[in-house]
């Protein structure tokens, strides 16, 4: 659950599509957030991104000790693009833990 009170702003500095071949697939967001990732976020936690719920799919620079990095992954349908503002191109986002 989230309560709608952003505890980070973090910067999509990548979007890569998700299937080349299909311009209606959804994308890939590669999202830099120091400070905000906690030792416990794992693969597969939520993360509230600009009012959206999006699942965490890697975590690249995270150590293996635990120690979170600065930087994760997600992926973002068509159709939560459709319904959403700022996840579509790089630049700044709201970000909140669940």
């Amino acid at each position: 659950m989230f309560t709608g009170i952003v505890s980070a702003v973090g910067h999509i500095t990548e979007v890569t599509g998700q299937d080349a071949n299909d311009p209606a697939a959804g994308v890939r967001l590669s999202i830099s957030a120091p400070g905000f990732l906690r030792e416990a976020t794992r693969i597969g936690d939520s993360i509230s991104i600009q009012g959206a719920c999006m699942t965490v799919t890697s975590m690249p620079d995270s150590q293996s000790n635990g120690v979170p990095g600065n930087m994760f992954t997600v992926d973002v349908s068509r159709e939560s693009l459709d319904s959403t503002a700022g996840l579509d191109s790089k630049g700044p986002v709201n970000l909140e833990h669940a």
